[in-house]
Formats: structure tokens, C-alpha cells, sequence
């Protein structure tokens, strides 16, 4: 499995995906969504500066002296202190949150992170 550094979980991706942000993420400067939470709908616009910062996100992340010393062997080393991130990856790559709606996944997710934070706090390989 190869680790993506901007994964942000499947609820989150399922958002991404929806939008079509690969195609044309251009056409998107300017188009509004609506969203509710809370009973409260708004409409939200992406800006053109949302466009250049999501471009921007992918070199971040591969700054990351993680990401630069990741083990292929230990997809857990990418991460190692949110590696939950790593685990929903998995999980998404293998249609298991497809049958899943939006405030399931967001459930699971937030399961996994409980679970996960205790392993988050080990020491990694660096002594941090």
C-alpha cells in the first residue's frame, strides 16, 4: 500500500471526491456548495486562493522528515504520530466505508482515532 501523505480520512476524501477536485480543480474557484450542520445551512465559495493552498498542501506534506525516512516495510512510519490516518487509508482502499453514509464513517473514524492514540504516543524510531 502506498501511503497518501494528504489523507485526511474517508469522510474526508468522500468530500474531496465529490467536489471533483482532480479533473479541474480550477473550474472550482468560484463555485458554492451548500453545507449544513447543526440544522444551519450555509453556502460556502472556494476561492482562488483555496485552489493554490490545496496545490501547495502535497509539497508540505512531502516536506515531512516522516515522509522522507517512511519504511515502505512500515506504512506506519509515514505517520507515526497520527497514524489513523494510515489504517482509514487501508480500510477506504478496500471498499470497506463504501456501503457507509457520511455520519457512519465519521463515527468509524473517530473510533479509530480513540483507538489509535495510545500507539500515537509511543516513541518512534527517532526518539521522538
Amino acid at each position: 500500500m502506498k501511503i497518501d501523505l494528504s489523507y485526511q480520512g474517508a469522510y474526508s476524501a468522500r468530500l474531496k471526491n465529490s467536489v471533483d477536485w482532480q479533473d479541474n480543480a480550477d473550474s472550482a474557484a468560484g463555485k458554492e456548495i451548500a453545507v449544513s450542520k447543526n440544522g444551519q445551512s450555509v453556502k460556502l465559495t472556494y476561492s482562488n486562493e483555496l485552489i493554490r493552498f490545496k496545490d501547495y498542501t502535497g509539497e508540505i506534506f512531502l516536506m515531512d522528515i516522516h515522509a522522507q525516512n517512511g519504511d515502505p516495510n512500515d506504512i506506519f512510519s509515514y505517520k507515526p504520530k497520527e497514524q489513523w490516518p494510515v489504517f482509514s487509508q487501508y480500510l477506504s482502499e478496500t471498499k470497506y466505508f463504501d456501503s457507509y453514509d457520511a455520519k457512519e464513517i465519521t463515527e468509524i473514524e473517530s473510533a479509530l482515532q480513540k483507538i489509535m492514540d495510545g500507539l500515537d504516543t509511543l516513541p518512534s524510531q527517532e526518539g521522538e
